[in-house]
């Protein structure tokens, strides 16, 4: 089901589908990523957004938080009333995590609207990069 986005409050988008989880390091009922290892990974985060008012112009935000503080966030501005597209809204970075860090995803809307659910409109992708050995 869509999730509900009231005007200008953050909701914690969630992601219950796992498509792999090679690690166990997600949790689809929390939609909630902990990594068990220290190191540099790729955070990635995308919501389709559909408002309850078409006609109206309004501003998305997407935030990527590591323990409750935004890592990386980013504000969308939707300028097409009466246009019956999806805005997709998406936020990436390269972050240093130490294992058991909480990396969480949030969204803000100036209009009420919901987040939507399909496959192709909203999800979030977390990787490890390889750390380099010492010789």
């Amino acid at each position: 089901m869509p999730q509900n986005v009231p005007a200008n409050t953050f909701v914690k988008a969630v992601f219950p589908t796992e498509q792999f989880d090679l690690a166990n390091e997600y949790n689809p009922i929390t939609s909630t990523f902990r990594p068990k290892k220290d190191g540099v990974y790729s955070l990635i985060a995308t919501i389709g957004f559909s408002p309850n008012d078409q006609m109206l112009d309004y501003r998305t935000r997407i935030e990527i938080r590591v323990n409750g503080t935004t890592a990386i966030a980013i504000d969308n501005d939707f300028f097409g009333g009466n246009t019956p597209f999806v805005n997709a809204v998406s936020v990436s970075t390269i972050y240093n995590l130490e294992a058991g860090d909480r990396v969480e995803v949030f969204v803000q809307s100036s209009i009420a609207g919901t987040i939507v659910t399909s496959e192709d409109g909203s999800h979030f992708e977390a990787a490890r990069f390889p750390s380099p050995t010492n010789n």
